[in-house]
């Protein structure tokens, strides 16, 4: 199956953004924000590997869990800590759920169930 551009491109932001939300533990002091940050990083890692693998869970994963982190790195952005990598990261999460939304809405039926046998019912 050919993997999609899109949700190529949209995999590889986010393992760009999983490295970016990593890398705040080493420029920032720790805080008990960096924790989640960090969760977060390790998420989009994941999220980014289903995506580049045109994976139906991913495109779900990323149409939702980058919204909410969005928002959170709206808050950390303009309220508790403004930065550069929040900045990126939110404008990232942006473009990815709006590809995933797509996908979810007009061309499900290209995406790849992920871990469903070929007899799955789900497959038919």
């Amino acid at each position: 199956m050919i993997i999609h551009r899109s949700l190529k491109l949209c995999g590889v932001l986010m393992l760009i953004s999983a490295i970016t939300h990593v890398a705040q533990v080493f420029i920032y002091h720790q805080t008990t924000v960096l924790f989640g940050v960090t969760l977060f990083g390790v998420a989009y890692c994941v999220i980014g590997l289903l995506l580049f693998n045109n994976q139906r869970l991913g495109v779900w994963a990323g149409a939702t869990v980058p919204a909410i982190g969005g928002i959170a790195g709206l808050y950390r952005l303009f309220i508790y800590q403004p930065n550069p990598f929040s900045a990126c990261n939110v404008l990232i999460d942006v473009v990815v759920v709006s590809i995933c939304t797509y996908w979810l809405l007009h061309r499900r039926r290209d995406l790849k169930d992920a871990g469903l046998p070929a007899s799955h019912p789900a497959k038919r």
